[in-house]
């Protein structure tokens, strides 16, 4: 059955255009494909150049933006990604606009939302984003795409084997997920951002593993390292009074409270308050050493055995920081356990900041991987985020 809209594609001659277009063809859609050069045994009225786009945009309702210059170009030059990746996605989506096309659906990729990679493909797919997000008017939907399998059909014996393993290493998805992650975009009547990846979350591979490092590592500090930890407890309980481990309920998987260990860093009898809201003088002088030096977080081995954290996922935060609760239930977080360091806090963004928090607790719920988790600990390890900042 032709359905009603007419989806002009950019980047037609791509390998994910040329396995993409017959999907949406016998989808019922009907497609008009946009590349730099057109044979002319190729062309004709659904296969077009870039030449004279406004009257040709003027025939689609909704124009999906696949075009790029991806990470296997010859050239490195940042300034050729900009061209192809920004400029060019700026001059499609603002004819688009004044051709008043119902939707500009940008096919980006997860690389953009990571701000550690600073390669010229990430970098220009970020700031393509930043820069169409500035087109006033623009129905703009972007879908952040991971490695991309499948292209050719489903893979069948070894092939199949290895990439239902695949997401538990790094982000990636099937091609039919993003067949039908466009064309929810076409039928939609509203405009969303799409993260398109396998959850790693879903794979044995990932939890088992997962959990055997979490293990691994907690047994490694208490069998080898039992004696910095005794040293730190002695030194705290001697340079100020109260407890050296401090006791804090904080809000775990499935919402779920749980009591998070700590070194204690303030002094005995400061409020039980977000980290942000405590004054800076309340910390005390061996406390910003542990503080900075991430020593203080040692004793969340324990919450690491008992399952109850992870090495790497979201900070859990207290149960009175109910907007940051709120904006973590919205995008599923709690669906997964706390981390000793994340995403969030390798880039820097605290507590004080909980929609943004949230935000990033979200990608890395989304894009989750072995690999992506032992990088995360790499740049904790080696200093990355300050953690959560006290009121100055």
């Amino acid at each position: 059955m032709t359905k009603q809209f007419v989806v002009g594609v950019t980047g037609a001659s791509g390998k994910i255009g040329r396995a993409l277009i017959p999907r949406l063809r016998q989808s019922g859609y009907r497609t008009i494909a946009f590349s730099r050069s057109v044979a002319p045994n190729e062309g004709g009225p659904d296969r077009l150049d870039y030449s004279d786009l406004e009257a040709k945009f003027s025939r689609c309702d909704v124009v999906l933006h696949l075009a790029a210059l991806n990470n296997d170009a010859e050239t490195k030059d940042i300034e050729a990604f900009r061209k192809a990746n920004v400029y060019f996605a700026v001059h499609l989506a603002s004819t688009a606009l004044r051709c008043r096309v119902k939707k500009f659906v940008n096919l980006s990729t997860v690389h953009a939302l990571d701000t550690a990679r600073t390669d010229p493909y990430s970098v220009s797919k970020r700031e393509a984003v930043a820069a169409l997000n500035t087109i006033e008017g623009l129905p703009l939907s972007n879908i952040y795409a991971a490695r991309i399998y499948g292209l050719d059909g489903r893979p069948s014996g070894l092939a199949s084997l290895f990439w239902q393993m695949a997401p538990a290493l790094q982000p990636c998805s099937a091609f039919d997920r993003l067949v039908e992650a466009v064309e929810f975009e076409i039928e939609a009547d509203g405009v969303s951002d799409q993260i398109l990846s396998e959850p790693a979350r879903d794979k044995l591979l990932y939890r088992w593993a997962k959990r055997a490092i979490d293990i691994g590592f907690a047994l490694v500090v208490l069998l080898f390292f039992w004696w910095l930890l005794g040293l730190i407890w002695l030194a705290i309980k001697l340079s100020s009074p109260g407890p050296g481990i401090f006791a804090q309920t904080r809000v775990g998987r499935d919402a779920i409270p749980f009591t998070c260990y700590k070194f204690r860093t303030m002094a005995a009898g400061t409020k039980s308050v977000a980290t942000h809201e405590v004054a800076a003088a309340s910390v005390t002088p061996l406390g910003k050493f542990l503080r900075a030096s991430k020593l203080d977080e040692l004793p969340q081995v324990v919450n690491l055995l008992t399952g109850e954290m992870t090495l790497i996922g979201p900070r859990p935060c207290l149960p009175q920081q109910e907007e940051l609760i709120r904006e973590r239930s919205n995008r599923s977080v709690y669906a997964i356990a706390p981390g000793i360091s994340g995403l969030a806090q390798v880039n820097g963004i605290d507590m004080s900041h909980p929609v943004r928090l949230a935000q990033q607790d979200a990608i890395y719920l989304e894009t989750q991987s072995l690999i992506g988790d032992i990088k995360l600990l790499l740049r904790t390890l080696t200093g990355g985020g300050s953690g959560d900042k006290v009121r100055a």
